[in-house]
């Protein structure tokens, strides 16, 4: 330190560096910050290459349900990258303002017997006499600020900074990361199959079988499966519930029992299974049939 006696006696340009220090620091960490944040939130560990330091991107799914022209409902999973969800808390200092005042104590004293022995041995710039000197106090009124005190002002303004060409060409890469695709084959499917879609007056009747496949297209056994009909209850069903078979399928009668009402020439039942998949998360499948019913 310059000066023992007095700690707040440092030299010139230490007083002059200290706030600049003080705002690269700040930019420093706000860079470091950011640089955390894509690492933390866009990415997640690589559990294929372990070695990956990055690991892979962080990417969300969500499913639904879009109805196709020719009526077939499929669903469409999307999967996005995280990172293009989120703003980037790019911040950086855009300018600053400083303004203190300086009480010179004292010039620190150059080795003048050198200078007296040979005159042309001049300091160079960078090593001309240096400055001791303390922030001092600027001349405000008492009920201000103390006049004993001194202060430093500082303005700085925050802008969003440009990124850096290494995220701006992640950011284009997950433009093009978003995936759209048809999740019907990723589902388990539910087929009928009547005997008859056909059926004439009170009391006849069909058999319809349904076949319950998984995501493999392999039977689905021991499958608990509902049946529901509209509200005119035009059908007496074997059963509200069916279990399917080893082979995935399950079959049940369908009986008229009523007339529908006038004007009404078909019917439908509607049978539902709701299917577990290897994470215990439940899928609705669902399938309908419509009889014509001539009375």
């Amino acid at each position: 330190m310059p000066d023992n006696q007095d700690p707040t006696i440092l030299e010139l340009g230490q007083l002059f560096a200290m706030p600049l220090t003080a705002l690269i620091d700040a930019d420093a960490h706000a860079a470091s910050s950011f640089a955390e944040f894509i690492r933390t939130q866009g990415f997640e560990p690589d559990p294929e290459d372990p070695t990956n330091s990055l690991g892979r991107l962080r990417m969300i799914s969500f499913t639904y349900d879009q109805q196709q022209p020719n009526g077939q409902v499929d669903a469409i999973r999307v999967q996005v990258p995280l990172l293009s969800l989120l703003t980037l808390p790019a911040l950086g200092i855009q300018d600053a303002t400083v303004h203190f005042c300086v009480n010179i104590v004292k010039p620190i004293q150059t080795d003048q017997s050198r200078l007296a022995l040979d005159p042309s041995a001049l300091p160079a710039p960078a090593q001309m006499p240096r400055m001791l000197a303390r922030i001092a106090p600027t001349q405000q009124s008492p009920k201000e600020r103390p006049a004993t005190r001194a202060h430093m002002d500082v303005t700085v303004n925050i802008k969003q900074s440009d990124f850096p060409d290494g995220v701006i060409q992640l950011l284009n890469r997950m433009a093009s990361g978003t995936i759209v695709a048809t999740a019907q084959q990723n589902r388990p499917t539910l087929t009928l199959a009547p005997d008859s879609t056909n059926l004439i007056g009170v009391g006849s009747f069909t058999i319809v079988k349904a076949t319950l496949l998984d995501t493999n297209q392999k039977p689905i056994a021991g499958q608990r499966l509902s049946l529901l009909q509209g509200q005119d209850n035009v059908f007496s069903l074997q059963s509200n519930e069916i279990i399917t078979d080893p082979n995935g399928q399950a079959s049940f009668s369908v009986v008229v029992v009523n007339k529908p009402p006038a004007g009404v020439t078909s019917e439908t039942i509607f049978v539902l299974a709701l299917v577990p998949d290897p994470l215990g998360h439940l899928t609705e499948v669902r399938a309908n049939l419509s009889f014509n019913i001539q009375v």
